[in-house]
């Protein structure tokens, strides 16, 4: 997974979906247009990952896995230096979101 940094204001985004659980957030000025050269701050190769990434105004949060390893990962928003991680062997071996049928069946 790449993340790219835009060069948007440092406004908190807590939880999945935002400040209200809705997706939406209140930052004005925000950038209509970007591609890998143009309003981009920063961009960091890190594990893929399949959920939201939580920010701070100084620190952005996620989650990654790779093979059997699980990756949490809390990394500077203004650069992208990794400030602290956590590596962990995962226990199940199957991603459900990843899963063919549904539970039920």
């Amino acid at each position: 997974m790449l993340l790219l940094a835009t060069l948007a204001p440092a406004a908190a985004w807590p939880q999945f979906r935002g400040p209200n659980a809705i997706g939406t957030s209140t930052s004005t000025n925000l950038p209509v247009e970007f591609n890998p050269h143009k309003n981009v701050a920063w961009k960091a190769t890190l594990p893929v990952g399949n959920s939201s990434p939580v920010l701070t105004p100084d620190r952005i949060f996620l989650t990654g896995h790779e093979g059997d390893r699980l990756f949490t990962l809390c990394l500077d928003r203004a650069t992208p230096a990794v400030v602290d991680g956590k590596i962990y062997l995962r226990t199940r071996h199957t991603l459900y979101c990843f899963k063919k049928k549904p539970p039920a069946e």
